[in-house]
């Protein structure tokens, strides 16, 4: 069984902290280690280190290997150019099936808050169990809404399926990505409903073949790549790629899907709302980064790099993050949106900001 951690995103909704050079899975956002440590750290629990590889983007080549000294070259499948994480997954998918094509494969993403690893490591058990029950299924886990989050996936479930270490495994009636407000309300009331958090489980050979059905031009050309591609010829197949989720891309065309409910104490550190949610839940790890006066207000998320004094007056439910050389104010239900801001400034030209 091998674990991938996806850490080629941007993270450009923990921006002004993230940046393209920087991206948020470096940054030490909750305690002493980076989002990728902890994840890498996590796996390392359970998974030997030369079974657990992580896919980012060649640039981030050198923060990886000084971030995961444990980690060898050989395990980062590192893509030219991003393309989002269906050609990150098919392309680490074809490396890992010249070691073993009937492999367990495992996807985690590197900014993944989780508090229970007991619990995680169980749910992980039982989802390769299903696996081996149904190779030919890809197994999801997922996660009851709290919230009605328009920025993660929708996984609508169906009747049990059978169980799996004293586990219930589920089958899906489909797979939905990112809906809007007033639809994630429903999904809410319904209670059928879970979140995505990206976690997901396959046979090699069963991944690569549902390329050929969902996704046919990145079957075709990343097959073509291994160890003997020159990087200009590795970024020339890749830009031919259309740029698509996983989600998209074959789960939301995927009739063969099993979840399991997972209750680990998860959390997706894709913007500061859910910084916030998670810092507050863990008051012995993180502490305000500068001083603060607060009068008649509360909810308020602080983040600053400069240590100025912050104080605030009739203020709630807001989000302040300060850097260097930008600040960024925000309602916390809002934190979503933070991503709209990094487009603006693409759009204007502000390249120095991102």
């Amino acid at each position: 069984m091998y674990v991938l951690i996806l850490a080629g995103g941007s993270g450009t909704r923990l921006w002004p902290l993230s940046r393209q050079n920087n991206p948020k899975q470096h940054h030490a956002v909750l305690g002493n280690y980076t989002l990728l440590q902890e994840t890498y750290q996590r796996a390392r629990k359970k998974f030997s280190a030369e079974d657990i590889f992580i896919s980012a983007n060649i640039h981030q080549k050198d923060m990886l290997l000084t971030q995961l000294p444990e980690i060898k070259e050989s395990q980062l499948i590192l893509e030219p150019t991003k393309k989002n994480t269906a050609a990150a997954i098919r392309y680490a998918a074809n490396v890992l099936s010249r070691r073993n094509s009937q492999a367990i494969l495992v996807t985690l993403n590197a900014d993944q808050y989780i508090k229970n690893n007991e619990q995680f490591f169980a749910t992980l058990d039982a989802a390769k169990c299903a696996v081996e029950t149904y190779p030919d299924h890809t197994v999801l886990i997922g996660i009851n809404p709290t919230y009605p989050e328009t920025g993660y996936g929708y996984i609508e479930v169906a009747g049990e399926k059978t169980k799996c270490k004293c586990l219930s495994v589920y089958a899906v009636k489909r797979f939905v990505e990112k809906p809007d407000l007033e639809t994630a309300k429903t999904y809410l009331a319904k209670r059928n409903f879970l979140w995505n958090p990206a976690i997901f489980m396959w046979r090699i050979d069963t991944l690569l073949d549902l390329f050929v059905q969902h996704l046919p031009q990145h079957a075709m050309q990343l097959q073509k790549l291994d160890d003997t591609q020159t990087e200009e010829e590795k970024t020339a197949c890749f830009n031919i790629l259309e740029s698509i989720s996983i989600d998209y891309g074959i789960l939301e065309k995927e009739k063969n899907l099993l979840v399991i409910p997972g209750s680990f104490g998860w959390a997706d550190i894709g913007h500061w709302r859910s910084v916030a949610d998670v810092a507050e839940s863990l008051p012995h790890v993180f502490t305000q980064t500068s001083p603060a006066i607060h009068k008649d207000s509360s909810g308020n998320f602080i983040h600053t790099t400069s240590g100025k004094l912050v104080a605030t007056i009739g203020v709630h439910d807001m989000i302040l993050i300060e850097t260097e050389d930008a600040i960024l104010v925000c309602p916390r239900n809002r934190a979503q949106e933070v991503k709209d801001v990094v487009a603006q400034l693409k759009k204007k030209g502000m390249y120095a900001y991102i």
